[in-house]
């Protein structure tokens, strides 16, 4: 006499593949949450380093506004510049400003003034910060730069001067070709106003940075 097959001995065909699709299916969705999940850890990234660039190159143009100051400096045939503070540099048609700031630090106590000859550039998507190690650059070999920002499709920088008219509050003055040029034998005038600068980024992004001027 056979014996009748037991009910428990196993699962069915049709069993496994209804558990394999459940499987396949839990794991697609998890699979789909996982990757969303580190495609905006990515983002969030991007944005933080975006965030701190910023924030570094605030405090860089911040520190070189506040120590701008109005002093006569010689080129590189060793006369002397023609210009204190400008937006037109003849040597350089790439930079933005050319000036002279004081209160740079100097951790290695090497032989040098506390005067730098700084400008900013704009050149192949770049803000560029160059500077001369001193302040003749007669003396010395050439320029030291450091990118600020990347992926910059447009500068415009702007100075901004309040002049007390005759109307209760004052005028804003927006000069956008700015110079100060160096009178032998004169005392430097005040330029108390802000420096504006307009960014535009590749991908659209526009943002505005006013710092105060230290002259």
């Amino acid at each position: 006499m056979t014996a009748a097959p037991s009910k428990d001995s196993g699962f069915t065909l049709v069993e496994i593949l209804v558990s394999l699709f459940i499987f396949a299916f839990i794991s697609a969705g998890t699979m789909g949450a996982m990757l969303q999940t580190f495609a905006a850890k990515e983002r969030l990234d991007i944005a933080s380093a975006e965030l701190a660039d910023i924030a570094a190159f605030r405090a860089i143009i911040r520190a070189d506004m506040s120590g701008m100051d109005l002093r006569p400096m010689r080129d590189g045939a060793g006369g002397t510049e023609s210009f204190l503070v400008t937006t037109r540099n003849p040597a350089e048609s790439a930079a933005l400003l050319t000036f002279t700031r004081l209160g740079r630090s100097n951790p290695a106590e090497a032989a040098r003034g506390q005067a730098e000859r700084v400008r900013y550039l704009f050149r192949d998507g770049q803000f560029i910060r160059e500077s001369l190690s001193h302040e003749n650059p007669a003396q010395m070999e050439g320029w030291n730069g450091r990118v600020l920002l990347e992926g910059i499709e447009n500068i415009d920088l702007i100075y901004r001067k309040k002049l007390s008219g005759s109307a209760s509050s004052p005028v804003d003055i927006i000069d956008e070709d700015w110079m100060i040029l160096n009178k032998i034998g004169e005392a430097s005038e005040t330029n108390e106003g802000a420096i504006e600068f307009k960014l535009q980024t590749e991908d659209g992004v526009e943002t505005s940075h006013l710092f105060e001027l230290g002259i």
